[in-house]
């Protein structure tokens, strides 16, 4: 009788031992994919911090007779909306914002991209093309600042802790904002 019980006793430590395993296992699996979706929001918010800052600049300096060479990278954003970790971790409002914002930037694209074919074949800006390209870039530079940026910075908080910083990297982040913001600096 006491071989059959330490018989059980065994059976049972050992099947609790691999259920143990599993949950940690599964534990670890969903906390690197927590840290994996971090760092994919993470390069939509820096990618969209480059594309608020081209925006502001289109705006500035578009005038009539100048051909505009450039273009908006939303290349982490449309990746990001075909991860499922988006659909897994992030708010609806996120992903929603993201769809819109992709959209607009997608389209602000292709009105640059059908502005260079024309210049291609010598036609410039008009003053209603300045006038239409200004009020396209304010409108997905809006978006980025007012609907995107802000339901990241929300989200960050979240998983920013499982991020890991070095200790140059608020130095780093200093000398970006002086760079890209001289403005404030002042």
């Amino acid at each position: 009788m006491g071989v059959l019980v330490s018989a059980f006793f065994l059976a049972g430590a050992t099947f609790g031992g691999v259920l143990f395993s599993f949950y940690l296992q599964s534990k670890r699996r969903r906390r690197e994919e927590y840290n994996a979706f971090g760092r994919l929001i993470d390069s939509v918010f820096i990618e969209s911090a480059v594309n608020e800052a081209i925006l502001g600049n289109i705006i500035n300096i578009t005038t009539a007779g100048k051909i505009l060479t450039v273009d908006i990278e939303i290349g982490a954003l449309k990746t990001s909306l075909t991860s499922d970790l988006i659909y897994k971790h992030a708010p609806w409002s996120l992903v929603k914002t993201m769809v819109i914002v992709s959209t607009e930037l997608s389209r602000f694209n292709n009105i640059l991209a059908m502005q260079r074919f024309g210049g291609s074949y010598g036609k410039s800006l008009t003053e209603s093309d300045v006038s239409v390209f200004k009020k396209h870039a304010g409108t997905c530079r809006q978006l980025i600042v007012e609907a995107l940026q802000p339901e990241i910075k929300w989200l960050r908080p979240q998983f920013e802790a499982e991020l890991k910083h070095d200790k140059r990297s608020g130095e780093v982040s200093e000398k970006m904002k002086k760079i890209l913001h001289p403005e404030e600096n002042t």
